[in-house]
């Protein structure tokens, strides 16, 4: 999740090279229309590198943003 009240932030999940990224999510305005907070959430994603890219809403905003990250991992039982 990431947010501040005083710009509309926009959040991003990539996956892939740097250089050709491939948008996995994305976000803006979670809650509703005006909020200025984004948030992705996921289930379930494969084993990898990813990219939480935070930016704001319009082209050249920018500002203070507070990025917080959860995951549960749950390892496989044996078989």
């Amino acid at each position: 999740m990431a947010g501040d009240p005083v710009w509309d932030t926009y959040l991003y999940l990539l996956s892939g090279s740097c250089e050709e990224p491939a948008e996995v999510a994305s976000n803006d305005d979670w809650g509703g229309f005006g909020t200025g907070v984004s948030q992705i959430s996921l289930r379930q994603l494969p084993a990898g590198d990813y990219l939480v890219v935070a930016t704001g809403f319009r082209p050249a905003s920018a500002g203070p943003f507070t990025l917080t990250l959860e995951s549960a991992y749950t390892p496989e039982e044996p078989r």
